[in-house]
Protein backbone atom coordinates (compact mmCIF):
# COMPACT_ATOMS: atom_id res chain seq x y z
CA UNK A 1 0.00 0.00 0.00
CA UNK A 2 2.94 2.13 0.75
CA UNK A 3 4.49 1.62 -2.42
CA UNK A 4 1.42 2.25 -4.47
CA UNK A 5 0.96 5.68 -2.25
CA UNK A 6 4.27 6.69 -3.71
CA UNK A 7 3.99 6.02 -6.97
CA UNK A 8 0.38 7.72 -6.95
CA UNK A 9 2.26 11.14 -5.80
CA UNK A 10 5.23 10.51 -8.28
CA UNK A 11 2.74 10.77 -10.90
CA UNK A 12 0.93 13.85 -9.81
CA UNK A 13 3.88 15.75 -9.44
CA UNK A 14 4.77 14.88 -13.15
CA UNK A 15 1.51 15.75 -14.07
CA UNK A 16 1.92 18.89 -12.33
CA UNK A 17 4.92 19.84 -13.53
CA UNK A 18 4.21 19.48 -17.25
CA UNK A 19 1.31 21.94 -16.61
CA UNK A 20 2.92 24.19 -15.51
CA UNK A 21 5.75 24.11 -18.27
CA UNK A 22 3.07 24.77 -20.93
CA UNK A 23 1.57 27.37 -18.78
CA UNK A 24 2.08 31.02 -20.28
CA UNK A 25 4.31 32.01 -17.23
CA UNK A 26 6.90 29.98 -18.23
CA UNK A 27 6.64 30.60 -22.27
CA UNK A 28 9.06 33.04 -23.40
CA UNK A 29 8.29 34.76 -26.51
CA UNK A 30 10.90 37.18 -29.09
CA UNK A 31 9.21 40.54 -30.04
CA UNK A 32 11.03 40.96 -33.51
CA UNK A 33 9.42 44.30 -34.23
CA UNK A 34 12.45 45.99 -33.20
CA UNK A 35 14.51 43.84 -35.44
CA UNK A 36 12.00 44.90 -38.40
CA UNK A 37 12.39 48.55 -37.54
CA UNK A 38 16.33 48.58 -37.74
CA UNK A 39 15.65 47.01 -41.02
CA UNK A 40 13.81 49.50 -42.72
CA UNK A 41 16.04 52.09 -41.61
CA UNK A 42 19.31 50.22 -42.31
CA UNK A 43 20.69 48.00 -44.66
CA UNK A 44 22.26 45.71 -42.37
CA UNK A 45 24.75 44.49 -44.97
CA UNK A 46 26.25 47.82 -44.81
CA UNK A 47 25.64 49.37 -41.68
CA UNK A 48 29.49 50.48 -41.12
CA UNK A 49 28.99 52.66 -44.02
CA UNK A 50 25.64 53.69 -43.19
CA UNK A 51 26.77 54.67 -39.24
CA UNK A 52 28.69 57.68 -38.61
CA UNK A 53 32.43 58.66 -38.17
CA UNK A 54 34.00 58.55 -34.55
CA UNK A 55 35.42 61.85 -33.67
CA UNK A 56 39.20 61.99 -33.65
CA UNK A 57 41.02 60.47 -31.10
CA UNK A 58 38.21 57.79 -30.91
CA UNK A 59 38.83 55.17 -33.28
CA UNK A 60 38.58 51.59 -32.32
CA UNK A 61 42.01 49.91 -31.50
CA UNK A 62 42.74 47.15 -34.11
CA UNK A 63 46.09 46.18 -32.88
CA UNK A 64 47.95 47.67 -36.09
CA UNK A 65 50.11 50.57 -36.08
CA UNK A 66 48.75 52.47 -39.40
CA UNK A 67 51.31 54.47 -41.80
CA UNK A 68 51.79 58.52 -41.00
CA UNK A 69 50.24 60.37 -43.80
CA UNK A 70 54.28 62.08 -43.98
CA UNK A 71 55.69 58.97 -45.06
CA UNK A 72 53.15 57.15 -47.07
CA UNK A 73 54.06 53.32 -47.42
CA UNK A 74 55.11 52.76 -51.36
CA UNK A 75 52.84 50.47 -52.85
CA UNK A 76 53.84 47.93 -54.33
CA UNK A 77 52.26 46.56 -57.73
CA UNK A 78 52.14 42.82 -59.29
CA UNK A 79 53.94 42.40 -62.15
CA UNK A 80 51.33 41.31 -64.89
CA UNK A 81 51.42 37.34 -65.11
CA UNK A 82 53.07 36.56 -68.70
CA UNK A 83 50.05 35.46 -71.04
CA UNK A 84 52.35 34.13 -74.00
CA UNK A 85 54.35 31.03 -73.35
CA UNK A 86 56.39 29.49 -76.20
CA UNK A 87 55.88 25.92 -76.78
CA UNK A 88 59.59 24.43 -77.09
CA UNK A 89 58.43 21.09 -79.07
CA UNK A 90 56.68 22.65 -81.68
CA UNK A 91 58.48 25.78 -82.43
CA UNK A 92 60.66 26.27 -85.34
CA UNK A 93 63.75 27.42 -84.99
CA UNK A 94 67.58 27.49 -85.95
CA UNK A 95 69.52 26.70 -82.74
CA UNK A 96 72.48 28.50 -81.65
CA UNK A 97 75.55 28.08 -82.98
CA UNK A 98 74.59 28.02 -86.36
CA UNK A 99 76.91 30.05 -88.68
CA UNK A 100 76.01 31.99 -91.78
CA UNK A 101 78.04 33.81 -94.76
CA UNK A 102 77.33 36.92 -94.98
CA UNK A 103 78.49 40.27 -96.71
CA UNK A 104 78.77 43.62 -95.20
CA UNK A 105 76.43 46.44 -96.38
CA UNK A 106 78.26 49.38 -94.51
CA UNK A 107 81.43 50.70 -93.68
CA UNK A 108 82.96 49.57 -89.96
CA UNK A 109 85.71 51.53 -88.51
CA UNK A 110 87.79 51.67 -85.23
CA UNK A 111 86.46 55.78 -86.25
CA UNK A 112 82.73 54.72 -85.73
CA UNK A 113 80.41 55.51 -83.08
CA UNK A 114 78.87 52.82 -80.82
CA UNK A 115 75.11 52.11 -81.09
CA UNK A 116 76.00 52.82 -85.05
CA UNK A 117 73.89 49.98 -87.21
CA UNK A 118 75.37 48.18 -90.02
CA UNK A 119 73.42 45.60 -91.97
CA UNK A 120 74.54 41.98 -93.39
CA UNK A 121 73.64 39.67 -96.54
CA UNK A 122 73.94 36.38 -96.51
CA UNK A 123 75.48 34.30 -99.57
CA UNK A 124 74.56 31.15 -98.90
CA UNK A 125 71.12 29.49 -97.53
CA UNK A 126 71.17 27.81 -94.41
CA UNK A 127 68.88 24.58 -93.79
CA UNK A 128 67.49 23.31 -91.11
CA UNK A 129 64.68 20.76 -89.89
CA UNK A 130 61.39 22.42 -90.98
CA UNK A 131 62.69 25.66 -92.22
CA UNK A 132 65.47 27.29 -94.75
CA UNK A 133 66.71 30.70 -94.72
CA UNK A 134 67.36 31.46 -98.35
CA UNK A 135 70.60 33.75 -99.26
CA UNK A 136 70.35 37.22 -99.55
CA UNK A 137 68.32 37.18 -95.81
CA UNK A 138 69.53 40.75 -94.02
CA UNK A 139 71.41 40.50 -90.90
CA UNK A 140 71.22 43.21 -88.63
CA UNK A 141 73.88 44.46 -86.10
CA UNK A 142 75.20 46.98 -83.86
CA UNK A 143 78.63 48.45 -83.05
CA UNK A 144 78.79 48.51 -79.31
CA UNK A 145 82.52 49.62 -78.68
CA UNK A 146 85.05 51.11 -81.35
CA UNK A 147 87.90 53.02 -80.62
CA UNK A 148 91.16 54.03 -82.87
CA UNK A 149 94.72 52.70 -81.98
CA UNK A 150 96.58 53.18 -78.60
CA UNK A 151 99.74 53.76 -77.03
CA UNK A 152 101.83 50.46 -76.33
CA UNK A 153 100.91 49.25 -79.74
CA UNK A 154 97.33 48.54 -79.29
CA UNK A 155 95.65 48.95 -82.53
CA UNK A 156 92.29 49.99 -83.29
CA UNK A 157 88.95 47.90 -82.20
CA UNK A 158 85.16 47.43 -83.83
CA UNK A 159 82.88 45.34 -81.63
CA UNK A 160 79.87 44.36 -83.17
CA UNK A 161 76.55 42.70 -82.33
CA UNK A 162 74.13 41.11 -84.06
CA UNK A 163 70.54 41.35 -83.15
CA UNK A 164 67.72 40.79 -85.79
CA UNK A 165 67.20 38.99 -88.92
CA UNK A 166 64.91 39.43 -91.88
CA UNK A 167 63.03 36.22 -92.89
CA UNK A 168 60.65 35.91 -95.56
CA UNK A 169 59.57 40.10 -94.80
CA UNK A 170 59.22 39.28 -91.17
CA UNK A 171 61.77 40.86 -88.65
CA UNK A 172 62.70 38.24 -85.99
CA UNK A 173 65.19 38.88 -82.98
CA UNK A 174 68.16 37.30 -82.56
CA UNK A 175 71.77 37.07 -81.12
CA UNK A 176 75.18 36.70 -82.56
CA UNK A 177 78.84 37.28 -82.65
CA UNK A 178 81.16 38.09 -85.81
CA UNK A 179 83.83 35.02 -86.15
CA UNK A 180 85.58 35.90 -89.11
CA UNK A 181 85.95 39.41 -90.31
CA UNK A 182 87.88 39.39 -94.12
CA UNK A 183 89.02 35.90 -94.28
CA UNK A 184 90.89 36.15 -90.66
CA UNK A 185 89.52 34.44 -87.50
CA UNK A 186 87.85 36.78 -84.62
CA UNK A 187 88.01 36.06 -81.13
CA UNK A 188 86.15 37.39 -78.16
CA UNK A 189 84.10 39.06 -80.79
CA UNK A 190 86.69 41.96 -81.22
CA UNK A 191 87.76 43.04 -84.54
CA UNK A 192 91.57 44.39 -83.45
CA UNK A 193 93.93 46.22 -85.78
CA UNK A 194 97.49 45.24 -86.11
CA UNK A 195 99.00 44.98 -83.01
CA UNK A 196 102.60 46.55 -82.97
CA UNK A 197 104.25 46.13 -79.59
CA UNK A 198 106.44 43.12 -80.46
CA UNK A 199 107.23 45.14 -84.18
CA UNK A 200 108.43 48.19 -82.43
CA UNK A 201 110.83 46.13 -80.21
CA UNK A 202 111.92 44.91 -83.44
CA UNK A 203 112.55 48.10 -85.27
CA UNK A 204 114.23 49.75 -82.29
CA UNK A 205 116.58 47.20 -82.10
CA UNK A 206 117.33 47.04 -85.57
CA UNK A 207 118.12 51.05 -85.03
CA UNK A 208 120.62 50.31 -82.77
CA UNK A 209 122.15 47.99 -84.50
CA UNK A 210 122.53 50.23 -87.76
CA UNK A 211 123.61 52.67 -85.34
CA UNK A 212 126.65 50.81 -83.78
CA UNK A 213 127.36 49.86 -87.89
CA UNK A 214 127.41 53.20 -88.09
CA UNK A 215 129.75 53.98 -85.14
CA UNK A 216 132.31 50.69 -86.38
CA UNK A 217 132.44 52.52 -89.40
CA UNK A 218 133.98 55.59 -88.40
CA UNK A 219 135.90 54.26 -85.79
CA UNK A 220 137.61 52.34 -88.86
CA UNK A 221 138.41 55.23 -90.61
CA UNK A 222 139.71 57.14 -87.42
CA UNK A 223 141.84 54.24 -87.04
CA UNK A 224 143.29 54.56 -90.61
CA UNK A 225 143.69 57.87 -90.37
CA UNK A 226 146.83 58.88 -88.47
CA UNK A 227 145.92 62.22 -87.14
CA UNK A 228 142.62 60.93 -86.43
CA UNK A 229 143.24 57.74 -84.45
CA UNK A 230 142.87 59.06 -81.18
CA UNK A 231 139.51 59.30 -81.83
CA UNK A 232 138.53 55.83 -82.79
CA UNK A 233 138.24 54.40 -79.46
CA UNK A 234 135.73 56.75 -78.34
CA UNK A 235 133.42 56.44 -81.82
CA UNK A 236 133.89 52.17 -80.52
CA UNK A 237 132.81 53.29 -77.17
CA UNK A 238 129.86 55.12 -78.14
CA UNK A 239 128.48 52.91 -80.77
CA UNK A 240 128.63 49.69 -78.10
CA UNK A 241 127.14 51.71 -75.79
CA UNK A 242 123.84 52.91 -78.33
CA UNK A 243 123.45 49.45 -79.54
CA UNK A 244 123.65 47.61 -75.84
CA UNK A 245 121.55 50.28 -74.71
CA UNK A 246 118.75 50.33 -77.54
CA UNK A 247 118.40 46.27 -77.00
CA UNK A 248 118.00 46.97 -73.24
CA UNK A 249 115.68 49.79 -73.48
CA UNK A 250 113.58 48.84 -76.25
CA UNK A 251 110.42 47.14 -74.20
CA UNK A 252 110.08 50.54 -73.08
CA UNK A 253 110.46 52.78 -76.64
CA UNK A 254 108.10 50.83 -77.81
CA UNK A 255 105.61 51.43 -75.39
CA UNK A 256 105.34 54.78 -77.18
CA UNK A 257 104.03 53.10 -80.67
CA UNK A 258 100.67 52.70 -81.59
CA UNK A 259 99.18 50.04 -83.29
CA UNK A 260 97.77 49.26 -86.78
CA UNK A 261 94.29 50.77 -88.07
CA UNK A 262 91.20 49.01 -88.71
CA UNK A 263 89.26 49.61 -91.67
CA UNK A 264 86.23 47.54 -93.45
CA UNK A 265 84.77 48.55 -96.24
CA UNK A 266 81.09 47.80 -97.65
CA UNK A 267 81.08 44.36 -99.62
CA UNK A 268 83.73 42.75 -96.98
CA UNK A 269 82.83 39.25 -95.89
CA UNK A 270 82.32 38.19 -92.45
CA UNK A 271 80.94 34.87 -90.81
CA UNK A 272 78.21 35.21 -88.08
CA UNK A 273 77.59 32.94 -85.64
CA UNK A 274 73.80 32.70 -83.46
CA UNK A 275 74.75 33.08 -79.88
CA UNK A 276 71.36 32.23 -78.97
CA UNK A 277 68.37 30.37 -80.44
CA UNK A 278 66.35 32.23 -83.53
CA UNK A 279 62.95 31.06 -83.42
CA UNK A 280 61.35 31.43 -86.68
CA UNK A 281 57.99 30.41 -86.12
CA UNK A 282 56.37 30.25 -81.95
Amino acid sequence: MINNKKIIIYILQILLGLLLIQSQGFCIELDTSVDTEINKAYNADRLEETLPKLPQGLEPNTGTTTATTQNPAPVQTAKPAPTYKRDEFTSIKIRRGTKFRTISKNWASDSANAGNRIGFTTTKPVTKRYITIPAGSTLYGRITDAHQPQYSGNGGLIKIEIESIVVNGANKYTEGKITKANGKKIFFNNIKGKRTYIVSIGRNIQKSHRFFRKAMKKTSEFANDGLTVILSPFTFIGGTVGYLGGIVLSPLTALAAKGGRISLPPNTMYEIKLTEDLYIYD
